[in-house]
């Protein structure tokens, strides 16, 4: 090996494209050769060479790294660093986002987050999201929404939070379980929007639609129960031409009036319910004024309101009217009156409704009479559930006894 000239500034090739040009303070390129002994320039020499190997070293070694690897592994880190910068946009987006660990702690939330719930999140930060819950959901509505997703993975999910002020926030979103390469759940992202202006919207909507579909009920049952009571008055007109057939057009008329009673309780103005007490008495009402018969209607003061269920209404109506016409028709247009009386059943929604007029049973199976026929009409018309009808004689009176509950009736929650 040739040894270099200690004099030279020129540079020292590393290998082919890259050079080092020793800088200008290297104490190896600035002495003077005639400033130098014999045996000083011998030791520079040796320096000099020293300093030859260590950058031949250093050269063999870049040699051995290569180029396609470099760029593998800068285009992988490149790669890393954008990933990097989608996730923290996306992670501010508009809708809200929670981070939590796998026993339920927040580690990180969005701005998003903090604008809908109020929550900064220094303040949220190692809490559980049990700080969100709201009042008007039962605990369970949250317990169900976490079990599922442990379960499934991803559960969507739409219920009442509570806003760090204490006002309801309807909010709608996802809950997403992070696994690891083992199953083990790590981690739950939450991501949410305020939906409670929308919310707001659909439930008024649902009420005017509810609004505008009771006054239309209403109108349907008011029509119904003026063209009944139409043929109810044509029919008595027949009567009174036909009077040999009367009482047979005054028992349809009644029937008639029954049902038209229900259409006209049903559509009237404060509500749409039919109160056990009120079609008792608007049927005696019609009954003692078609047969020209009294009837008393007693009920005791300070009565809680029961109401029939719209499905057991009509068929109601036509059993008490039934059985009212029934005590009218033998005995109590005779001895010119039938009393009606509502007492607290042995439920708390029961009611008994006991009718007594004056008159004797008859047991004629062989021979059936009218009342009979009534019977059967009654016995095919009672609700199975909810109503028993029992007959007996007390002295020189019959008393009817209906025994009401539910489901035929329920307490009236207005």
């Amino acid at each position: 090996m040739t040894s270099p000239d200690p004099t030279s500034s020129a540079p020292i090739v590393l290998h082919a494209g890259v050079q080092e040009v020793a800088p200008k303070s290297d104490p190896f390129m600035t002495a003077c050769p005639e400033d130098l002994s014999p045996s000083a320039m011998r030791k520079l020499i040796d320096q000099l060479r020293l300093r030859q190997c260590e950058l031949e070293r250093q050269n063999d070694a870049l040699r051995r790294i290569q180029p396609k690897d470099t760029g593998a592994d800068i285009t992988a880190y490149q790669q890393a660093l954008e990933d990097l910068r989608i996730a923290a946009a996306a992670f501010e987006i508009a809708q809200a986002i929670v981070v939590m660990n796998s026993h339920f702690q927040v580690l990180r939330v969005n701005k998003a987050f903090t604008e809908i719930t109020g929550y900064q999140e220094q303040a949220i930060s190692g809490h559980t999201t049990a700080l969100l819950h709201s009042k008007k959901e039962p605990a369970s509505t949250y317990q169900n929404i976490w079990r599922d997703t442990a379960r499934k993975g991803m559960r969507c999910w739409e219920c009442w939070l509570q806003h760090q002020n204490g006002e309801d926030i309807f909010a709608q979103g996802t809950a997403t379980a992070v696994k690891n390469k083992e199953g083990d759940i790590t981690h739950f992202v939450v991501a949410f929007h305020d939906h409670t202006l929308t919310h707001q919207q659909e439930q008024q909507r649902v009420l005017h639609e509810a609004a505008h579909r009771e006054a239309l009920v209403r109108e349907v049952h008011h029509r119904i129960k003026n063209n009944l009571q139409g043929i109810r008055g044509l029919l008595q007109q027949f009567a009174r031409e036909r009077p040999e057939i009367a009482e047979q057009i005054h028992v349809v008329a009644g029937h008639l009036n029954g049902i038209s009673i229900i259409h006209g309780l049903q559509g009237g103005q404060d509500h749409s319910l039919v109160r056990l007490c009120e079609l008792t008495s608007a049927i005696a009402a019609a009954t003692s004024n078609l047969w020209q018969t009294g009837i008393r209607v007693d009920i005791p003061t300070g009565w809680v309101f029961r109401v029939v269920a719209e499905k057991e209404a009509v068929s109601m109506a036509l059993v008490i009217h039934e059985l009212i016409v029934n005590a009218v028709k033998h005995g109590g247009k005779a001895h010119g009156h039938v009393s009606v009386s509502l007492q607290q059943g042995h439920s708390i929604e029961g009611v008994e409704v006991s009718i007594l007029n004056a008159g004797f049973l008859r047991n004629n199976k062989d021979r059936p009479t009218e009342s009979h026929h009534g019977l059967q009409l009654v016995e095919s018309l009672r609700p199975r559930n909810g109503l028993t009808v029992t007959l007996a004689q007390r002295g020189n009176q019959v008393h009817t006894l209906l025994q009401v509950s539910s489901p035929v009736i329920s307490l009236d929650s207005q």
